[in-house]
């Protein structure tokens, strides 16, 4: 999926068009927003799979949203 974030096989991950050296200096609140972008986006990018696998990426997001911003 081309999703605004990415991630290598090392669990390295970063927001297309940022130099990763930026992203370490944005505000907590920014980076905490962005690194659910990217948890979310890897959620979704598992919607694709098999149906059990899909049911539980809904759940997960499900909980993401619950959480009200809190990571």
């Amino acid at each position: 999926m081309g999703g605004l974030t990415w991630t290598d096989e090392k669990g390295n991950w970063d927001v297309n068009g940022l130099d990763w050296r930026e992203l370490g200096d944005l505000r907590p609140k920014v980076y905490g927003a962005l690194c659910k972008l990217k948890d979310m986006e890897t959620i979704a990018d598992k919607l694709n799979g098999e149906d059990d696998e899909a049911l539980e990426a809904l759940r997960a997001m499900r909980r993401m949203g619950r959480r009200g911003g809190q990571g």
